[in-house]
C-alpha cells in the first residue's frame, strides 16, 4: 500500500472512531431529525402486524438514524 492511501485510510479510520463534540447547532438538528424517525418507528408499530418484518424495519429505521448521526458528526 502506497503512503498516501495508507494517510488517506488511517485519516478516514481515525475520523469514524473519535469523539465528535456536536456544536449547538448539530444538537438541534440531532434532536429533529431523532423526533422524525421515533415518530417513523411509531407509525410502523401502530400500522404493520407484530413480526419479524416489522422487527427488521424497526432496526433498519435505527441503523439509519445513526448513519444520519455519523453523517453529521463526522462531515462538518
Amino acid at each position: 500500500m502506497s503512503d498516501t492511501r495508507e494517510e488517506i485510510l488511517s485519516a478516514m479510520i481515525d475520523n469514524k472512531f473519535k469523539y465528535h463534540a456536536p456544536t449547538d447547532n448539530q444538537i438541534s438538528r440531532y434532536n429533529a431529525l431523532r423526533e422524525k424517525f421515533r415518530e417513523l418507528a411509531l407509525m410502523i408499530v401502530d400500522y404493520t402486524p407484530i413480526c419479524p418484518d416489522q422487527t427488521v424495519s424497526i432496526r433498519k429505521l435505527h441503523e439509519a438514524s445513526m448513519s444520519v448521526n455519523a453523517t453529521i458528526a463526522c462531515n462538518e
